[in-house]
């Protein structure tokens, strides 16, 4: 049986969750049916993802992209295409201006996009046009990884919903697994996992836990990523005065132990897709203490497995986070009900669903 050669093109393997399910996807889908190589716009990074690519024997190959505007990227492309003749291009983020014209010209008809984020914020304006008349007139299927980024998709690009597959993210069950946790401890941990960059709005989040220090002070946040605005935060945690109380971690491999080690999960966004980080830890047993924003709507039911504020609402961030640390067996209920509903993003599911879409694709 001939494998379905499939491509997942992203910019780059810069830390982030796009470039974390490209490697899921490409780590869970059947060897037995697929051929998948990762296609990265711009030059090799030598960091943590490309060291697990390594690991999991992935095919990658680097197309060395200058920065700004690179046409030669095209004519790299289109020499893959035509050497390699994949069946399929999942792209991702922003790399469709230079995929589009290069699949036209190879005549490769298998297109698919994943978006995600929510359709407003994914790209820039003429980005959005690009991407109005590959969906329109260039067959490019887009991709919703909840039902919220759906909604976004209708209406920022006029399309019927029944032309828009959702399949939502999934996570590594057998990884990610909740240990037992004693909701009697005093002092509270929490934790914030994500690339330190605006959308995450850390300043927010750093004040909410000032602000609660105050009047209950055992506690610690540890945030587990890096990014651009680290000397940033930085100076705010020095700025706030809680040095002795935030922990900055960077990149780690064993995500899962930390989230094991804490109490609470916490998360202050603008806006989101469907964050992996979030169900990473529901799976770990937290209750979530987040803003109400994007997808994250679509798991986090309040009150249930967690609390949700609005935007940029930094009293009711602090309030909720001090209503948990008061209150135990609301911990333990909330993460307990964590678990339940992070057995609804298994990593084997999403995979065979982009699987069976891919064959579809294909097929046409």
């Amino acid at each position: 049986m001939k494998k379905i050669k499939v491509f997942e093109i992203v910019p780059d393997l810069g830390i982030g969750g796009g470039e974390k399910l490209v490697i899921d996807i490409a780590s869970n889908l059947n060897k037995q049916e697929f051929d998948v190589t990762i296609i990265s716009l711009y030059p090799s990074k030598k960091n943590f993802f490309e060291n697990i690519i390594d690991e999991r024997n992935i095919k990658v190959n680097f197309l060395n992209k200058k920065n700004g505007l690179d046409i030669s990227i095209i004519f790299k492309l289109i020499k893959l295409f035509k050497n390699e003749k994949p069946d399929i291009l999942h792209t991702h983020l922003n790399v469709v201006p230079y995929v589009l014209p290069a699949a036209i010209i190879s005549g490769i008809k298998g297109r698919v996009h994943t978006i995600h984020s929510l359709a407003q914020t994914e790209l820039s304006s003429v980005n959005k046009v690009i991407m109005f008349f590959a969906y329109k007139f260039f067959k490019f299927v887009p991709v919703a990884i909840c039902d919220y980024v759906k909604k976004t998709i209708v209406e920022v690009y006029r399309l019927k919903e029944n032309k828009i597959p959702c399949i939502y993210n999934g996570i590594d069950l057998d990884k990610f697994v909740p240990l037992t946790k004693k909701y009697d401890n005093k002092f509270i941990k929490l934790i914030h996992t994500g690339s330190l960059f605006y959308p995450k709005n850390h300043m927010l989040l750093l004040e909410a836990f000032a602000l609660s220090l105050k009047q209950y002070p055992e506690m610690q946040l540890t945030l587990v990523g890096d990014g651009i605005l680290r000397s940033k935060i930085e100076n705010k945690i020095i700025e706030l005065n809680i040095s002795k109380n935030v922990i900055l971690k960077g990149f780690v491999k064993d995500v899962e132990k930390e989230l094991n080690e804490s109490d609470l999960f916490i998360f202050s966004s603008d806006y989101e897709g469907l964050p992996l980080a979030m169900l990473e830890a529901m799976a770990c047993g937290l209750p979530i203490i987040s803003t109400a924003v994007g997808g994250i709507n679509d798991i986090i039911t309040n009150g249930e497995n967690g609390l949700l504020v609005k935007k940029d609402d930094m009293k009711a961030l602090s309030e909720s986070i001090l209503k948990l640390v008061y209150n135990p067996s609301l911990r333990e209920e909330m993460g307990n009900d964590s678990t339940i509903k992070s057995r609804l993003y298994d990593i084997n599911k999403m995979s065979e669903q982009y699987g069976k879409l891919f064959k579809v694709v294909e097929s046409i």
